[in-house]
């Protein structure tokens, strides 16, 4: 079956029945054909026309390769797509002929089925040809794979770097705003009192008992002022934070029984130079408050705040300068203990009810835990 030639969309139209002698090669500036182009197909195969879509799985002749074209006067046998010599036509390309021009003299290069083995009557099989390296990434108008691209790895790298960062950064971050906290507990409390009671107790008491003290020395007692610790079951522990001094120190807290309405033992205490009226309709409160430190030096009295709660309405406490006044106490150092009176101006009708807790804060920036505040 004969062959022709099938010259690329791109290329210019060439003459009626033009068939390229051997070495013919295309202007560059006609650009590369598309990648898989035939530039011989079979003359009756369907839609087999100038510009149409080369065929699936042609492969070109490995064996030939274009020359260019040698200068006007030259000559030498060309083939043509049947491999069978031919003689070389004449002219000059250059002097502004046509593309096609069948004058011009080539030097000798085999067509694309030139040394090619066939089977006795076969036709030849079609082949796809480039005359320049296309899509390769080694001539004009190849490409290099991504991954050989110099802003891909770039890219990459860039990202890698963002994340190493971003998590150092979350890691160290939320370190640091652990590290800034003191730590606040809850814990049950043990003396003598109780040690007393439970040993009077019955051995079913005791059993309630020891429930009792579990479910209140649970994590979430005293962190809310719904479910405030039991002042005469627990206590509570403040702990420094790094960033303190010493910050392995801590320090216990424990509370005695309210004196809900204390105006006279205080006003007695206080003497009529430092005695101040609390108003028309209110007294003063207040608690006892024993602490116990662990850790460096001297416990400062002022690492520890207490405020009276009541109805989410808060009252700081009052200093008259009295001797029993915590403030007033020489503060403990390492395994010591001091007691002293946390004092609060109150209504008489919150006096009456003795309801409410303490909010208690020990060292600098710790949680706020809390207390009930109740007679015992």
């Amino acid at each position: 079956m004969a062959l022709r030639f099938n010259p690329p969309p791109n290329w210019p139209a060439p003459p009626e029945g033009f068939t390229p002698p051997a070495g013919w090669q295309p202007d560059p500036a006609w650009g590369p054909a598309p990648e898989g182009w035939q530039l011989w197909v079979e003359d009756s195969a369907p839609g087999a026309s100038a510009g149409s879509a080369p065929q699936a799985g042609s492969a070109p002749d490995a064996g030939w390769a274009p020359t260019q074209a040698v200068p006007a006067g030259a000559s030498a046998p060309v083939a043509d797509p049947t491999g069978q010599s031919a003689s070389a036509p004449s002219g000059d390309y250059a002097s502004g002929a046509s593309p096609y021009a069948a004058s011009m003299n080539y030097a000798q290069s085999p067509t694309p089925y030139h040394n090619q083995q066939q089977a006795p009557g076969a036709s030849p099989q079609a082949a796809g040809w480039q005359p320049i390296d296309v899509g390769q990434g080694g001539g004009p108008g190849g490409k290099k794979p991504v991954t050989k691209q110099w802003w891909f790895w770039t890219i990459i790298g860039v990202v890698v770097l963002a994340l190493v960062i971003g998590l150092i950064v979350a890691l160290t971050g939320g370190d640091d705003e652990g590290e800034q906290r003191s730590g606040t507990t809850t814990s049950s409390r043990s003396d003598d009192s109780d040690d007393s009671t439970s040993k009077d107790d019955s051995s079913s008491d005791s059993s309630s008992d020891d429930k009792s003290d579990d479910s209140d020395s649970s994590s979430d007692v005293g962190t809310t002022m719904d479910n405030p610790g039991d002042p005469e079951k627990q206590q509570i522990t403040f702990t420094a934070s790094e960033y303190a001094d010493d910050p392995n120190a801590s320090f216990d807290v424990a509370f005695g029984s309210v004196e809900w309405d204390a105006t006279s033992t205080v006003e007695s205490e206080a003497g009529k130079y430092r005695y101040e009226d609390p108003g028309s309709g209110k007294v003063y409160m207040r608690v006892p408050v024993t602490v116990t430190y662990h850790g460096k030096g001297k416990m400062d009295a002022y690492d520890l705040t207490v405020d009276y709660v009541k109805d989410g309405n808060t009252t700081e406490q009052t200093n008259l300068y009295i001797d029993s006044e915590f403030k007033q106490q020489d503060m403990p150092r390492d395994g010591g203990t001091a007691t002293g009176y946390f004092m609060f101006i109150i209504s008489e009708e919150d006096a009456k009810a003795q309801e409410g807790v303490f909010a208690v804060k020990g060292f600098y920036g710790s949680d706020e835990l809390y207390m009930a505040a109740k007679s015992f």
